[in-house]
């Protein structure tokens, strides 16, 4: 009797663990490429999507991930190079916001003007401000010098080249710049707006405050106020001086029927996650003409 029992179990384990590995073995693995500031959503549409679709298996690659393997990439580029078998969808929009440590002597200004900016980020290959004023000012300049950092697109923004930028170069991720001016009294810096939020309580991160530039009223009175919502509603509706805002894309394989479904999906319902991670929607219109242009590509891809 035991030993039948022992068989018996020994069937389940094996019918078990084959159907497991069945299971596991006929999903496809997409990797997706990102920089770390867009992770946390991204980890988080991956979470989600396996809620309505769980026979893929979708992760975020790492450095021992293969290029061969990376089936989508976050691109950030007004105008990505886009390969004969790949495709681009815009998801979203980041904004840079000037900020500065709430001590410093810079917040105490009524409003910072484009000259003023120029003056006290760049170098003085960009015409001098000569003012007094500005120049009694202290501060501590912190600009990132990492590949992927959001530097280079404020410098030119004001235009300037990523090499003027006054003060001390920060290595790795952005958000060390937000980590330099908290500890810093003269600490300044432009950052995306998902690193200058604490997301857990939708408020300023400690011991920061976004610089008072010049701009309509109704718009300074939403920056002084700085409540999420009410920021995030302004920079997706309107244009705000000295603020620049950029698209978010992903690149992926237009042929690859798994991934594009994913790559609906975010477009669908993935894009309703954006504003708690600290990034606008695209506009509505745009909206709608990335989708009628991904059914375009799904209608094209079955003949």
């Amino acid at each position: 009797m035991n030993l039948l029992k022992s068989f018996v179990v020994l069937v389940l384990l094996l019918a078990s663990g084959t159907a497991l590995h069945a299971e596991s073995g006929s999903k496809e693995v997409i990797y997706i490429k990102s920089e770390r500031f867009a992770t946390p959503l991204i980890q988080k549409w991956i979470e989600e999507y396996k809620k309505v679709n769980n026979q893929v298996d979708i992760r975020i690659a790492d450095k021992h991930t293969e290029t061969k393997d990376i089936r989508m990439q976050l691109t950030t580029a007004d105008n990505p190079k886009v390969e004969k078998n790949e495709f681009v969808n815009n998801w979203g929009r980041y904004a840079l916001l000037p900020v500065a440590n709430k001590e410093s002597d810079l917040l105490e200004k009524s409003k910072v003007n484009e000259k003023t900016l120029k003056a006290i980020f760049f170098e003085q290959s960009i015409p001098e401000d000569k003012s007094k004023e500005n120049k009694d000012i202290p501060v501590s300049v912190y600009s990132g010098a990492g590949k992927a950092s959001f530097s280079p697109v404020f410098a030119s923004f004001l235009g300037a080249d990523n090499s003027e930028w006054k003060g001390k170069k920060i290595a790795g991720d952005d958000a060390f710049l937000i980590n330099a001016i908290q500890k810093d009294k003269q600490g300044i810096t432009v950052n995306s707006l998902n690193y200058i939020y604490d997301f857990s309580n939708q408020e300023l991160k400690a011991n920061i405050a976004i610089l008072p530039v010049a701009t309509k009223k109704e718009h300074k009175e939403v920056l002084e106020k700085a409540e999420l919502n009410e920021v995030i509603s302004l920079l997706e509706n309107e244009k705000v001086a000295l603020i620049p805002v950029g698209n978010l894309g992903i690149k992926y394989e237009k042929n690859n029927t798994e991934v594009r479904a994913f790559a609906k999906w975010i477009l669908s319902e993935g894009i309703s996650h954006n504003h708690a991670f600290g990034f606008l929607k695209p506009k509505q219109e745009e909206l709608v003409a990335e989708i009628n242009r991904i059914e375009k590509l799904e209608l094209t891809s079955l003949y």
